[in-house]
């Protein structure tokens, strides 16, 4: 359950599914104290499925079953925020709070290109980092299977967005 009087700095309006139905309240509080940290304001995606995903791969972290019987809850979001995406990228990273993080370069935010990011909850693997990603025209990099050069890729494409 979520105690949104302790979550001040959202509202369920803000998200594309129900978060009382859908989201795993440790995902929604993680979200605020991240928000908080960040130091701007973060946006829940609008698109559909930013929040909770009904059909596709149930190994998404979106993934939550049918609508009408869910079987599991979100702890995976899309946001953008106003920060600046390498702020963000960095607030994230350092944050501890996250499982994986997705940094989205072919995405519309208000109509407008716009960096978006993936966060969740997953548990971290090996050396206690997350998984990281970023997806360019549809291709998607990871990170720790790519190398170095993709890091630098990444870092590279985020400070043009400073």
């Amino acid at each position: 359950m979520i105690l949104w009087n302790d979550v001040t700095k959202f509202s369920p309006s803000e998200f594309s599914e129900d978060p009382d139905k859908y989201a795993d309240p440790a995902l929604i509080v993680a979200l605020q104290d991240q928000r908080l940290a960040l130091g701007a304001i973060i946006h829940p995606s609008p698109a559909p499925g930013a929040l909770a995903r009904f059909s596709g791969s149930d190994t998404s972290r979106h993934y939550v079953g049918p609508k009408d019987r869910p079987v599991r809850k979100s702890d995976a979001i899309d946001l953008f925020t106003d920060a600046p995406a390498p702020n963000a990228f960095l607030s994230f990273l350092g944050s501890g709070l996250w499982g994986a993080i997705g940094v989205y370069f072919d995405t519309k935010y208000n109509y407008k290109p716009h960096v978006m990011f993936h966060l969740d909850r997953r548990p971290r693997a090996g050396a206690d980092i997350p998984l990281i990603w970023y997806r360019v025209d549809g291709q998607y990099h990871y990170v720790m299977y790519e190398g170095d050069q993709s890091m630098r890729n990444l870092l590279s494409m985020l400070a043009k967005d400073a």
